[in-house]
């Protein structure tokens, strides 16, 4: 398996990230966010990065991660490990990206957008 490191730190005002990431599902690769007791819902689409329909080609998995509400004005500093891995595999973890959300209450109108992952 392929961790990286060092982990990548991502400032989020407001309370959802959203992350694409391209995989190959041909390969049975596929991305998957770990959750834990900071994230309230992870919801998930494909899309189709090009216009073409073609079979064993490259899409893009799209996640947009709400977090908790944090009570009190500090910033929460959240922990989660993007894999890709296929899910029927007891090891079928072939990469791991741990990234740190450190969530600020929103001062204006803002979103995170993250790109990881390449194709299989």
């Amino acid at each position: 398996m392929e961790t990286h490191n060092p982990r990548q730190t991502l400032n989020l005002h407001g309370s959802t990230l959203h992350i694409k990431a391209s995989e190959s599902p041909s390969t049975g690769y596929v991305w998957r966010v770990q959750p834990n007791e900071a994230v309230a819902q992870i919801r998930e689409r494909y899309t189709n990065p090009s216009d073409e329909d073609e079979y064993g080609g490259e899409i893009d998995h799209e996640f947009s991660v709400l977090f908790q509400k944090n009570s009190g004005n500090a910033d929460l500093a959240v922990d989660l490990v993007m894999e890709l891995a296929r899910p029927w595999e007891r090891d079928g973890v072939k990469e791991a990206v741990p990234v740190r959300v450190v969530v600020a209450e929103p001062s204006i109108a803002s979103h995170g957008i993250q790109r990881i992952g390449g194709a299989f």
